[in-house]
């Protein structure tokens, strides 16, 4: 499988963000661009979103803001075309990609951040971003494996959480003088992973396996309902935010809306394990 099936995509990616991708990714390619020096430039694009929000004041700044986070995204689904055309995919390209979504958010979470501490005193305002900022790496993770848990489990696709130690430690030689920094972000990652999705490198239910369909109809509604915990959907929220002036709202919606609707998502979840007689969960009956 090379990309995510349609029934988990949002429709921010299908009709808008993997076209111009895709446009993209062709010209990437022809002049020789790798997906890790396109995984950089969405790093860039985030940094320039940042340093229009944090240095830049009213509409413009705003609107600058939201356009380059928006080139981000479509920078990010650039990399992974440009690494599937040139079979050039692999473990440390898709961590190199994470560390860089992960970067680059980090910085809309400090120029956000500053931002608050204009409005409100300067300890509240940083307690209120830091943990804003985990809760984010959090959630983002817990969307990316389980879309990662449905591809494996549904299409049989490989998951990146099965990188064991050796290949970490020779992901992080590949990244030089990062490398350590790199380990430890790659344990990290793969640390929230398998705590939320302790089963995920398991074989999951066969089309032939009986309540396949009902298994797979559950799944795929439950990766929506984690889609609340997206890149996507939280660019929106920090655009609106950034428009309304409130740096505030968008630690809310993280910290309390996000937060709620994972603990919806968990309940479904285990619902549907229920339903499923453990072919949710990645076992299967004898």
């Amino acid at each position: 499988m090379t990309s995510r099936p349609p029934e988990i995509e949002q429709w921010t990616n299908t009709a808008l963000i993997h076209p111009v991708s895709q446009w993209l990714a062709d010209r990437f390619i022809a002049v020789g661009l790798t997906a890790n020096m396109v995984s950089v430039m969405g790093f860039l694009a985030m940094a320039c979103a940042a340093s229009a929000f944090a240095f830049g004041s009213g509409l413009a700044a705003a609107v600058t803001g939201i356009a380059f986070m928006w080139l981000a995204h479509v920078l990010d689904g650039a990399d992974g075309k440009v690494a599937r055309a040139s079979r050039t995919a692999s473990a440390y390209g898709e961590i190199v990609d994470g560390i860089c979504d992960y970067g680059g958010y980090a910085l809309i979470y400090v120029a956000l951040g500053l931002l608050l501490a204009r409005q409100m005193p300067l300890w509240p305002a940083a307690a209120i971003t830091i943990a804003a900022a985990l809760f984010h790496i959090i959630q983002a993770n817990i969307y990316e494996t389980r879309r990662r848990v449905y591809c494996h489990r549904v299409y049989g696709a490989p998951w990146v959480g099965s990188l064991g130690g050796d290949d970490i430690d020779r992901a992080s030689a590949r990244a030089g003088a990062a490398g350590g920094a790199f380990a430890l972000l790659t344990r990290v990652f793969l640390a929230i992973s398998r705590r939320f999705s302790p089963d995920a490198a398991t074989a999951g239910p066969r089309p032939g396996d009986p309540g396949f369909a009902a298994c797979k109809q559950a799944m795929s509604r439950d990766v929506k309902i984690w889609a609340v915990c997206s890149q996507n959907v939280k660019t929106v929220a920090v655009g609106l935010a950034m428009l309304a002036g409130c740096p505030l709202c968008y630690f809310l919606f993280v910290l309390v809306v996000v937060n709620a609707s994972i603990a919806i998502a968990l309940l479904a979840q285990r619902r549907a394990s229920a339903m499923s007689g453990g072919l949710y969960s990645g076992t299967r009956p004898d």
